[in-house]
């Protein structure tokens, strides 16, 4: 039976790294906080690897020892066992890195992936599948909602097929060869009917575009209505750094920022830095781009910061 409430559903797959927990840690806590006048529950489902992989920076817990001790007793959080990741995984500059082994993995549109796309996508679809809400909200670990904003975005969801956070150009995806236009919503924020999934036997995978872009080309090719809402993404710098143009962006821009990360190497200097999402000219929800790359101190210089926002806000 379906029932009226969301379910949130947020892979991850660093839960074996102490420093890593703190993003999933942070999120839940941001749920809890700003998600008000509906149930919910949070699947996070845990992709792994095995003991045959060291982790220097391990302190001995697997993944569901590590949420057990953080969530454990949280009854609306449920702990998904997801996805082996081992055969693909190892260390790499210090980071437990999915596609270690360098493997890649094409697309049906010729796209080609790392291979943690094609994890990410399953572990995305097990968690949807483990749930009966009526809502399902698709969340990246190293994301962390900074208001309320269930009363600006539910109703939406009757209108819209989906609503993403961020829109990447077809551009991007320079093997299939696609317009602008032939892109996707992001799942690292996407809300959408339960029964958009269900009807269409339509779970995230990486056919098209990337992780969940069979969602985006089902809606084009089905003249469904999807929303992408104002990010700050691409920004001058991000549209030279990918060959996009700057005014091709504007219909998803928001040319402001809220959080202000002055701290560390979040100027810019380390991968992409990060985005947040706007809606009626409220900022719902800040990522952090590419977590997965980098090491305890540029994660701890994030969460810290992640953590005093919900400490004052």
């Amino acid at each position: 039976m379906i029932k009226k409430s969301i379910d949130f559903v947020i892979p991850q797959f660093t839960m074996r790294i102490p420093f890593m927990r703190r993003h999933v840690e942070n999120l839940v806590r941001s749920i809890h906080k700003y998600v008000t006048g509906i149930d919910y529950k949070i699947y996070i489902v845990y992709n792994y690897v095995d003991d045959t992989i060291e982790l220097p920076e391990s302190d001995g817990k697997n993944e569901l020892e590590a949420l057990m001790e953080l969530f454990g007793d949280d009854d609306k959080v449920i702990p998904v066992k997801g996805v082996d990741q081992t055969s693909t995984s190892g260390m790499s500059r210090g980071v437990l890195n999915p596609s270690a082994k360098g493997n890649t993995i094409k697309g049906k549109d010729g796209c080609i992936h790392a291979v943690n796309s094609k994890y990410h996508s399953e572990a995305l679809t097990i968690g949807i599948k483990s749930g009966n809400s009526e809502y399902v909200c698709l969340l990246d670990a190293d994301t962390c909602f900074l208001n309320e904003w269930v009363d600006d975005i539910m109703p939406l969801a009757d209108k819209y097929f989906y609503i993403s956070n961020s829109w990447q150009p077809g551009t991007l995806f320079k093997e299939a060869n696609l317009s602008f236009d032939e892109g996707r919503g992001v799942a690292v924020f996407m809300f959408i009917k339960r029964e958009n999934f269900e009807k269409n036997n339509l779970y995230p995978n990486i056919d098209y575009r990337s992780t969940a872009g069979n969602i985006t080309y089902f809606a084009q090719k089905n003249s469904l209505d999807f929303l992408i809402l104002k990010n700050n993404f691409w920004s001058r710098r991000h549209c030279d750094r990918w060959g996009i143009s700057y005014e091709d962006t504007s219909p998803w821009r928001a040319d402001k920022e809220y959080l202000k990360f002055e701290a560390g190497n979040f100027t810019g200097d380390v991968g992409d830095g990060y985005e947040e999402a706007w809606i009626n000219d409220k900022c719902i929800i800040v990522h952090m781009l590419s977590h997965g790359r980098f090491g305890a101190h540029e994660n701890n210089i994030w969460t810290d910061k992640i953590q005093q926002y919900l400490d004052n806000n």
